[in-house]
C-alpha cells in the first residue's frame, strides 16, 4: 500500500512488504523528535566516529553532548563496520554509528552495504528490529556529484530490503531534500506496481530490488 501525505510528520510514502515495513518522511533536519521512536538510529560517519561528519550531523545538536565521547572512544571505526551505544534524548533506544568508508576515504556500493548490514547486525545484536536514518544522497554529493538520486535512492532501499534476514521489520527514512524525495516516490511507486513479487516470489529477501 502506498500513501502520500501533504504534510509532515506524517509518511510522504508507506510501504507495507512481506515482513518489512517502510516509510519515507520529508521533514528538516530540526523536526527529529517528530519521528517516530524505534529501535536504533542509524547515521554514517567516517573512522574517527566523529559525529559531525555525514548523516551523523542531523543528530549532533540533538543528541546527548557526552555521545561524542562515547562514539570516538570506539574509534577507529573501521570501513564497513559500525558500532553503537544507547541515547536517552534521540527517538530511539540505541545510536548505530557505521563507517561506508575505506582507507582512502572513498566509498563504493559494495563498501556501503557492508556498512549498512553491520549496523542492522548491529541492531539485532541488541533485540531491536526497527530503525531510522537520514537519507544519505546529498552528503555523497558534496562539492561533487557523485550519484544520481534515484541511484542512491535504490541503494538505501535495496539495503533495507535485505535486512530482513537480520530481523528488522521496521525502517524511516528522512528525506530534507525535494529532488530526493522525488527520486523516492517514483521508486515506491514501482514497487507498489510490482508488489506481488517482493510478497510471493521465492527468496525475496535476498533478492532485494534485483526484483524491479
Amino acid at each position: 500500500m502506498l500513501s502520500l501525505l501533504p504534510f509532515g510528520p506524517k509518511a510522504e510514502a508507506t510501504l507495507d512488504l512481506d515482513r518489512i515495513y517502510l516509510r519515507i518522511f520529508h521533514m528538516p533536519g530540526w523536526k527529529l523528535r517528530n519521528i517516530p521512536r524505534a529501535d536504533a538510529f542509524i547515521v554514517f560517519t567516517d573512522a574517527t566516529g566523529w559525529l559531525g561528519h555525514g548523516t551523523s550531523k542531523y543528530i549532533k545538536d540533538k543528541s546527548d553532548y557526552r555521545l561524542d565521547d562515547q562514539i570516538t572512544s570506539l574509534a577507529p571505526i573501521e570501513g564497513g563496520s559500525a558500532v553503537s551505544v544507547a541515547v536517552h534524548r534521540l527517538p530511539a533506544r540505541r545510536l548505530v554509528v557505521a563507517n561506508p568508508f575505506d582507507q582512502q576515504k572513498m566509498m563504493s556500493g559494495e563498501q556501503y552495504s557492508a556498512a549498512f548490514r553491520a549496523a542492522t547486525k548491529e541492531i539485532e545484536a541488541h533485540n531491536g528490529k526497527s530503525f531510522t536514518l537520514f537519507d544519505p544522497t546529498d552528503d555523497w554529493n558534496y562539492q561533487e556529484r557523485r550519484v544520481e538520486p534515484m541511484q542512491a535512492a535504490r541503494r538505501i532501499v535495496d539495503a533495507i530490503l535485505r535486512s530482513r534476514d537480520d530481523g528488522i521489520r521496521s525502517a524511516n527514512i528522512i528525506v530534507t531534500n525535494e529532488e530526493n524525495l522525488i527520486a523516492y516516490r517514483s521508486l515506491a511507486d514501482r514497487m507498489v506496481e510490482n508488489q506481488w513479487k517482493f510478497t510471493h516470489e521465492p527468496g525475496a529477501a535476498d533478492r532485494g530490488l534485483d526484483l524491479l
